[in-house]
Parts: structure tokens; sequence; C-alpha cells
């Protein structure tokens, strides 16, 4: 088994009940199984993500409820040398392929590590193209 980098994208479309792409629930899955390792921001990507579609109308109180419940069950690896340094790798990522620090840490993490990286962000997996990053 190989571990997989796995961004906020692919966990809110995995759950979201107004998204629920299904390629993105295989890629969580997969993910899960294989060993999800996340840079340190990515508790907060998801949990915002879900704040912001309830504050959106796109479901009730008692459904994000549910949802953070949810996403705390979730077993992941959490990285935190990104977060470390991120004036490093993240920073000149993030500078090189026009994308957030938030998305550059997805990208530096799954290069730094050589794993492949599970994004649903169009953005993302061009910069991680560019860098021979494998994109799930």
């Amino acid at each position: 088994m190989t571990a997989v980098v796995l961004d906020a994208s692919c966990m809110l479309a995995a759950f979201l009940p107004d998204e629920m792409v299904g390629g993105a629930a295989d890629l969580v899955v997969r993910a899960l199984t294989e060993g999800a390792v996340v840079p340190a921001i990515w508790r907060l990507e998801v949990v915002n993500g879900a704040l912001q579609a309830h504050r959106r109308g796109r479901f009730d109180s008692e459904v994000l409820a549910a949802l953070l419940m949810d996403f705390a069950k979730v077993a992941v690896s959490v990285d935190q040398d990104g977060a470390a340094s991120p004036w490093g790798g993240v920073a000149d990522l993030a500078r090189r392929h026009h994308l957030s620090a938030y998305d550059a840490s997805y990208l530096e993490l799954a290069r730094r590590r050589g794993l492949p990286l599970a994004t649903l962000d169009a953005k993302l997996r061009r910069a991680a193209g560019h860098e021979s990053v494998e994109v799930l």
C-alpha cells in the first residue's frame, strides 16, 4: 500500500450531501485505506468548507453537526514539517504555480514524500503535473 496526500476538496466533495461526487468518494476511501497524509491545515480547511456550505444554506445545522462528527472520526496522518517552514518549499511552489499557500502545502507534501495527490482542484492538478507528482 502507498500512502496518499488527501486534500480538502476531495474530502468535502465526498461528504457534503449536495455534492457527493462519486470519484471523490472513491479517492477518499482509497486514501483512508492506504493511509491518508495531510498537511497541518487540512482539518481547518475541511471544517471551514463545511461551515461555508452551511452558511450558504446548503444544509441545516443537524447535517452540519453530523458532518463534523464524521470528520472527527477520519484517521489521517498529519504532517507538521510543511507548516514548520512555509517560507521555503510551500512559498516557492505557491509563487511558481500561482497557488494559495494552503494549496501549495498539499503539493509540497506530496512532492517531498514522493506520494500521489488526491485532489479535485484543477489548478492544483496542473501544478502537480508540472512537478511530476502523481495525481489521483
